[in-house]
């Protein structure tokens, strides 16, 4: 994908920014993609659960963390100012929009992208970049946002299509695909997991009717 992405046609100082931002997205949807092999599916969910339940039970926290904060790292603001009074810049797709001149379009995309993104700042602010008092400790606080698959993908899509809408904007008519192809990713490890579940279960079988089994 990069590339690809180094032969689009962008201005100099535009550039590094959109190529920045495209990885980034690209990384997130890859991620995204092993979230849902490793425990929206559930049939993979079991395998899981029945090989290394508190190691994946933990792993799927960090990747819903993970994934939070890169979804609320693409709809940052542009600039922020510290305590010094210095002003740091955001790698965000805000940042981007102001400095290409964005059309309407990409403007609407991008209004719609900041509304649903909004559920995962929440969280972000609330739960995995601070610890709110009253959501960690008061059953009385207002429930945190539902996140689900829906709004997951609805995200990921608005943000490609603001992406590939600037792109255009300066005549590349190639398609930007954003879900890059994995090898030996997830659906691999949950592969060789089955395989070796059902090893377990075959050796724990032998042992119980009495046969020697060979070493597992």
């Amino acid at each position: 994908m990069e590339e690809f992405l180094q032969d689009l046609q962008l201005p100099g100082e535009i550039k590094p920014l959109f190529v920045s931002l495209a990885n980034h997205l690209a990384h997130l949807n890859m991620k995204w993609d092993f979230y849902k092999e490793l425990f929206i599916n559930k049939n993979n969910s079991i395998i899981l659960a029945d090989t290394a339940r508190i190691f994946f039970v933990s792993l799927e926290q960090l990747f819903r963390y993970d994934i939070t904060l890169a979804i609320c790292n693409l709809s940052d603001h542009s600039k922020y100012t510290k305590k010094s009074g210095k002003t740091l810049f955001s790698l965000s797709l805000e940042t981007l929009i102001n400095r290409c001149n964005a059309n309407t379009t990409t403007l609407d995309l991008f209004k719609e992208f900041r509304k649903q993104s909004e559920p995962f700042r929440r969280l972000r602010n609330r739960v995995v970049a601070h610890l709110d008092l009253d959501t960690a400790v008061n059953l009385k606080a207002k429930s945190l946002p539902i996140i689900n698959e829906v709004k997951i993908n609805k995200i990921l899509q608005l943000a490609g299509n603001i992406l590939s809408d600037i792109s255009a904007q300066y005549g590349n008519t190639q398609e930007i695909v954003f879900v890059p192809l994995v090898m030996a990713g997830a659906s691999d490890l949950v592969y060789w997991l089955s395989k070796g579940r059902a090893a377990y279960k075959n050796y724990m079988k032998n042992l119980k009717e009495g046969r020697i089994p060979e070493r597992f």
